[in-house]
């Protein structure tokens, strides 16, 4: 079984509903469980300060289990996934992030039993197809969970350049369209 939890957008901001989607991160995993933070889709000068925020609040929703949090890296991507109870994709940009998964093809191999959680860009590589607020057109994830994603709907952080539920209808619809505004989150269980 895989536990997936996709966010919408901006995990950054303090809100009961963030903390309800790092609540739902540490849940399923044990007292004393690994959980790998990935941040390849963000500036490397960023990374750190990413990690303290996102560490503090796990562990703040965590109810006080023991957890051990570590930032990925590119060199032992692979194994520190294996080691893993949950892995979190942060998001930031979608290209540098697929750019960097597509060095580690047997990463979709390697998930099973885990819980797998993505915010914005990292729900977007989790998704069969996704529509990219920057560029206003649809992408093709790594179809890990076989839904299409829209994340940061309406957000008047961004200029919509299209219709982004309009622009999914030529897509299959035989897969779930998932349409999140900021901050919004869902949990989906595959058993693989």
């Amino acid at each position: 079984m895989i536990r997936f939890i996709l966010h919408g957008g901006y995990t950054i901001e303090k809100n009961e509903q963030n903390d309800a989607f790092y609540k739902e991160l540490s849940k399923y995993v044990p007292d004393g469980g690994n959980i790998l933070l990935v941040y390849f889709s963000r500036k490397d000068e960023e990374v750190n300060k990413f990690f303290e925020d996102d560490k503090n609040r796990i562990l703040e929703q965590a109810k006080g289990k023991k957890l051990v949090l570590t930032p990925a890296s590119e060199e032992n991507f692979m194994e520190q996934v294996r080691h893993a109870h949950a892995v979190y994709f942060k998001g930031g940009s979608t290209e540098k992030l697929f750019a960097v998964l597509k060095r580690y093809p047997d990463f979709t191999k390697s998930i099973a039993g885990k819980v797998i959680a993505g915010d914005s860009a990292g729900a977007y590589v989790l998704a069969k197809y996704y529509y990219s607020v920057s560029s206003g057109k649809i992408g093709e994830g790594l179809g890990l969970l076989p839904v299409r994603v829209i994340c940061h709907y309406e957000s008047p952080r961004f200029k919509w350049k299209n219709d982004p539920v309009l622009l999914m209808k030529q897509y299959p619809d035989n897969l779930e369209l998932i349409v999140f505004k900021d901050f919004e989150w869902r949990t989906f269980v595959q058993s693989k």
